[in-house]
């Protein structure tokens, strides 16, 4: 079996398994809020891997407990947590690099300084010798 017909074959163990439920049997397995992954692989005989890495699987798992929370089955989720999520910040990955690159543009700049400051010098020294006439 490869892997599509696995997923279709997992996904239809999945519908088999809501359609035997009652609401009283989804209030048993209800955890925080949700219904208890592990009771739900292990009634449909397929590993935990496949509720998050199957997206219908996945889909089709969070619809039905939104439908159940409508239904007054899966409490509501709270609020505050909702709106904690929503206001979580966002990683950056960017800030690493333009750290370092500030860091690294600092000492280009002291560089250039450092570097014109010789330059000078040695323009003053050629005048110098062209004054005095020495050929080199």
């Amino acid at each position: 079996m490869n892997g599509q017909q696995k997923s279709e074959a997992n996904f239809h163990a999945f519908e088999q398994w809501i359609a035997v439920q009652t609401d009283e049997s989804f209030t048993q397995i209800t955890h925080r809020g949700k219904l208890k992954r592990e009771d739900i692989f292990k009634a449909c005989g397929f590993s935990k891997s496949v509720l998050t890495q199957n997206p219908r699987i996945r889909e089709r798992l969070e619809g039905l407990e939104d439908d159940l929370r409508e239904k007054g089955v899966l409490p509501k989720l709270p609020e505050t947590k909702a709106l904690k999520t929503s206001k979580t910040p966002k990683y950056d990955s960017s800030t690493n690099s333009k750290i370092m690159e500030s860091k690294r543009l600092a000492q280009l700049e002291q560089e250039v300084l450092e570097l014109k400051a010789k330059l000078a010098r040695y323009e003053e020294l050629a005048e110098v010798i062209d004054e005095i006439g020495l050929k080199l």
